[in-house]
């Protein structure tokens, strides 16, 4: 059942059809009515993820996106505990247990076909080798990132805005050029990503036009609390004021910090949700996760708070399940 949960099941026929919009149509297994000859939304998805489910098909495409999803999920709780390590925080792997439930929407993610997992392990990958000062390596990782979703555009923004935050305190241009100019890839990549569009459908801007129908983004601040427009099911959104709240604590709290660029990075991601129509922020907001388990490490990383999310398996298994049964495909 968690194969068909959204929006495993749009990747897989991106995977399908490699997004040209004939082969979408036959591999229609969802009935969506924006899957056409003429059109198809699936660009919406990058593609790193479906070509990485084509390739390991053999095994089932439903099989296949499952499994991508896992392993990716357990890769990105390593890196984060290697992130952890190399940030110097006490307890790392108290600090990294949590993740495995925590958030409730991440565990849901995590055990779902998105590409969410992995984005994060390329994102945190990423940060590791920025830390280590590993430029290559560490904009090798974002480019990847960058296939993945388009929020990896956001990490490259993130990286400009930290390059000239330290050109403005070093003055110092030569060593600010050798450590960010690797970050160019991020934009490369995104080339990259259009022109694979433009090949697979024949529009380049593809993307944008896919996006058009979701009216995810208004220019007023909060309309997820605009109850009854696109997108918006419910007035029940205590926890969506609670995740904007919770976030911003934990981003005041970075950019306090000697990692301050990770707090930088959180404002680029937090910004665009202020602006999002969508109920489910918890999801939306996922990329801010890890900032904030190092914002609050020391809460984090103690028995205490480990025992408790020990204890709220039952509240959170229940949660997922009821979760996956109705948040389905056809």
């Amino acid at each position: 059942m968690p194969s068909f949960s959204w929006p495993g099941p749009s990747y897989v026929i991106a995977a399908q059809s490699l997004y040209v919009p004939e082969s979408a149509v036959r591999y229609n297994s969802i009935q969506s009515g924006d899957i056409r000859e003429d059109f198809t939304f699936l660009p919406a998805h990058f593609p790193l993820y479906p070509l990485l489910i084509r390739s390991f098909s053999s095994i089932g495409y439903y099989q296949s996106m499952l499994v991508i999803s896992l392993v990716s999920s357990l890769a990105f709780l390593v890196a984060f505990y290697l992130l952890a390590r190399e940030l110097h925080l006490a307890h790392p792997l108290l600090l990294t247990l949590p993740m495995i439930l925590l958030p409730p929407r991440w565990f849901i993610v995590s055990h779902t076909g998105s590409s969410e997992p992995l984005f994060f392990f390329f994102v945190i990958g990423s940060l590791l080798f920025y830390f280590r000062r590993s430029p290559w390596t560490s904009a090798a990782l974002a480019s990847l990132a960058m296939l993945t979703r388009p929020q990896g555009a956001l990490l490259g923004l993130a990286y400009l805005l930290i390059a000239v935050i330290e050109l403005n305190r070093t003055r110092a241009l030569t060593p600010v050029l050798r450590r960010y100019s690797p970050y160019l890839l991020i934009p490369l990549s995104l080339l990259g990503v259009f022109y694979f569009y433009f090949r697979q459908t024949g529009d380049f801007w593809a993307f944008f036009s896919a996006i058009s129908i979701f009216h995810h983004f208004k220019l007023t601040i909060f309309p997820t609390f605009n109850f009854g427009a696109p997108n918006i099911e419910t007035f029940w959104q205590e926890g969506s004021v609670l995740y904007y709240f919770l976030y911003l604590v934990s981003l005041i709290r970075l950019l306090k910090g000697r990692t301050w660029q990770l707090g930088v990075l959180g404002i680029i991601f937090y910004l665009p949700l202020i602006f999002l129509q969508h109920e489910d922020i918890s999801r939306y907001a996922l990329p801010l996760m890890p900032l904030a388990f190092i914002a609050f490490a020391k809460v984090v990383a103690t028995r205490s708070f480990n025992l408790a999310t020990l204890l709220s398996i039952p509240a959170i298994f229940l949660y997922t399940t009821n979760f996956i049964l109705y948040n389905r495909a056809p």
